[in-house]
C-alpha cells in the first residue's frame, strides 16, 4: 500500500486544465506522483432545451502516474496541479511516500446550475474520491492541499 499525500483538484477550467501552445519545460511524468481519475466522463447534454450536465454515477476510480492529458487533436493540455505536485514532490516529500492528484474538477461547471453547490453531483463527486483516496492507506495518507 503506498503513503500518500494528497492533492485534491476541484474546480472549473483552469483546474482542468486548458494549457496549450509551447512551454520552456514540458512536465515529464515522475513515479512519485500519481493521479486518481473515474470514469464518469462528465460531459454536458441538451435536455428539453436545458444545457446539465450528465455523468455516469456511481464511478470508478483508477490510479496511475500523472501526465498531461490529451485534448482531440492529439496534443498535450497543460493543468497546473502537476506542477504543483512536481514542486512539492522536490520540496516537501518525505522519503517512502507519493504524491497523490485526486482530479476531480471539469471545465464549464459551476455554482448557479448547480453542480458544485453543497450536496450537489461534483461536490458529491469530490467527497467520494478524496474519501477513495484516503482509504487506500487510511492510516498514513492525508491531505497536503486543495486547488
Amino acid at each position: 500500500m503506498e503513503k500518500y499525500d494528497i492533492i485534491v483538484l476541484a474546480g472549473q477550467s483552469n483546474a482542468f486544465g486548458q494549457g496549450l501552445g509551447d512551454v520552456t519545460r514540458e512536465y515529464v511524468p515522475d513515479e512519485r506522483i500519481h493521479i486518481m481519475k473515474d470514469d464518469a466522463n462528465p460531459k454536458f447534454v441538451r435536455e428539453d432545451g436545458i444545457v446539465k450536465l450528465a455523468l455516469k454515477w456511481p464511478a470508478e476510480n483508477t490510479i496511475s502516474v500523472a501526465d498531461e492529458r490529451l485534448n482531440a487533436d492529439g496534443k498535450k493540455v497543460g493543468c497546473f496541479a502537476l506542477q504543483f505536485a512536481e514542486k512539492y514532490a522536490q520540496e516537501y516529500l518525505e522519503e517512502g511516500r507519493k504524491v497523490l492528484i485526486v482530479y476531480t474538477c471539469h471545465g464549464g461547471t459551476g455554482f448557479a446550475r448547480p453542480e458544485w453547490g453543497v450536496g450537489n453531483i461534483l461536490h458529491t463527486r469530490m467527497l467520494s474520491m478524496t474519501r477513495a483516496a484516503i482509504a487506500e492507506n487510511p492510516e498514513e495518507n492525508r491531505i497536503v492541499a486543495f486547488l
